[in-house]
């Protein structure tokens, strides 16, 4: 199948960023001293009220992954486990539940890291020295489930989603994986889809370079990196514009491997820690693509853990 090659593309006015980590931009205090939602903040209720607005047709698109043992995940991270713990053979060889031996249940359980699957990063996932976004101190990330930041911050979310397909821009199925998503890029496919940028927007990034591509590939693994994904350039991009998260359908939200300036996870830490901006990925946009459905209603919510990393979310578009 056609794949993209690596796009030279320059970093237009965005090479500043690759600078020191300690001179970047940040918009800590922008909502107060004592902010924990970030840019969720963006979505008002009339950006909420706005987005509601454009369901026409009432169709629903499910934009998470299935969730299995083959669930594609970012190299370095735990599979998953899934496993039964009661089903019919128990039942069958002449154990009961409950207080009736005629009435079963089946039940089994799934184990997995929260910032893997289709997942929602919290603001307390990446931070960078001493410090997380908004100046909270790394001490206040905490394994008894009382950190501040967690996911449980981010709740339920209905706002415009906006698709930009990276794949169908260059013709093809899925990018090759040394091709590196960069701010000129964006702005590229967003004038090919003629489509702009509003605050408080979900911006959705497609690179068939997920579960997309497993599907194809009969469910085989995902090929080992290097791996496609965003550079600092396109994470600039999205906090100019003011969107409340940035998604994409890769296992990883950087370029993989990671480059060596200026740290490692750069996207994350421009997106996370300087701006409070949530970003998520393993989402699936196909079926959007299929149907080139560039702007939604974007409705959406992750498990509220409290305190966690991260949280596994069923992200829904209606047109």
């Amino acid at each position: 199948m056609p794949m993209a090659e690596k796009k030279a593309a320059p970093l237009g006015n965005y090479g500043d960023i690759e600078a020191d980590v300690k001179t970047w931009e940040k918009n800590w205090g922008k909502w107060g001293p004592d902010d924990q939602k970030g840019s969720l903040n963006y979505v008002t209720p009339e950006v909420t009220l706005n987005a509601l607005k454009l369901v026409k047709e009432g169709k629903v698109y499910n934009l998470a992954v299935p969730m299995q043992r083959r669930s594609p995940i970012f190299p370095g991270h735990d599979p998953i486990i899934y496993s039964t713990m009661r089903d019919g053979g128990d039942y069958k060889a002449g154990y009961a539940r409950y207080a009736s031996p005629d009435v079963g249940v089946f039940l089994d359980r799934a184990m997995m890291e929260t910032n893997t699957y289709t997942h929602c990063d919290a603001l307390n996932h990446v931070w960078f020295g001493d410090k997380l976004y908004n100046g909270y101190s790394r001490d206040c990330v905490r394994s008894d489930g009382s950190s501040k930041l967690g996911i449980e911050h981010m709740t339920g979310v209905v706002t415009r989603g906006v698709l930009l397909d990276v794949a169908a821009y260059e013709g093809v199925d899925f990018l090759d994986g040394n091709y590196e998503i960069t701010g000129d890029i964006l702005d590229k496919v967003a004038k090919w889809e003629k489509v702009e940028i509003k605050t408080g927007d979900m911006l959705c990034i497609r690179t068939g370079f997920g579960w997309e591509l497993m599907e194809k590939e009969e469910e085989k693994p995902l090929p080992p990196l290097p791996h496609p994904g965003l550079v600092l350039s396109a994470a600039k991009w999205a906090t100019d514009r003011e969107v409340c998260a940035l998604f994409i359908d890769c296992v990883g939200m950087d370029k993989a491997p990671f480059p060596p300036r200026p740290c490692a996870l750069a996207c994350h830490m421009w997106l996370e820690w300087a701006h409070g901006t949530y970003g998520g990925q393993a989402f699936y946009f196909a079926e959007l693509s299929k149907d080139k459905v560039y702007t939604f209603c974007f409705m959406g919510a992750p498990v509220r853990i409290v305190g966690a990393a991260g949280g596994w979310i069923v992200p829904l578009a209606i047109k």
